[in-house]
């Protein structure tokens, strides 16, 4: 059986400097997916940053 390690980011939305943060992450190869914090203050930045990386795998975190 393959081992798979998935490393999430969490607070993507936060801010830009947090979604700047997990997609750098994300292309130099250290996270796998982010969960995205709907009610963030850079939630709009978030989504745009989402669909320049349809690979990139996102969560909501919801409450």
């Amino acid at each position: 059986m393959e081992r798979v390690l998935i490393v999430n980011a969490d607070d993507f939305g936060l801010s830009k400097g947090q979604n700047y943060g997990i997609v750098e992450a994300y292309r130099n190869g250290v996270v796998t997916s982010t969960t995205a914090l709907v009610n963030g203050e850079a939630i709009d930045h978030a989504a745009q940053l989402s669909r320049e990386l349809p690979a990139l795998g996102v969560g909501m975190l919801l409450f």
